[in-house]
């Protein structure tokens, strides 16, 4: 996934089984990429759930939360709700509260500029 290989990424996740969150955190961002949106949803909760032997466990769940939030604001473009909205700007605190020592970080500055876009 992370080396943009598409067709080998999607063999593997169909057929591999792991328990490591970084494997959920690379599969819920290829069908993300792919516009798979609920699937993306899945791999990634499933990634802010488990450990991770590859990656400490603070960049898997900031990344996971960063890929929720780009999801869940698509969700709302996609089909505007008070519901989907909520969704959208409660992903983006969360993203927002989880990288506060990093305000350089540029999913941190993202979070700030989608919280004020919501409306």
């Amino acid at each position: 996934v992370e080396a943009g290989n598409t067709r080998d990424a999607l063999y593997i996740v169909n057929s591999k089984q792991s328990t490591d969150a970084q494997f959920y955190l690379s599969a819920g961002k290829m069908y993300y990429n792919l516009g798979k949106l609920e699937t993306s949803l899945n791999f990634l909760d499933k990634a802010m759930q488990r450990p991770s032997a590859v990656r400490s466990r603070r960049h898997v769940l900031n990344g996971a939360l960063y890929y929720t939030a780009l999801i869940r604001t698509q969700q709302y473009k996609n089909s505007p709700s008070p519901d989907s909205r909520l969704l959208a700007s409660q992903s983006w605190w969360s993203v927002k509260r989880a990288l506060t020592g990093t305000p350089n970080d540029p999913r941190y500055q993202k979070a700030v500029t989608e919280l004020a876009s919501i409306k």
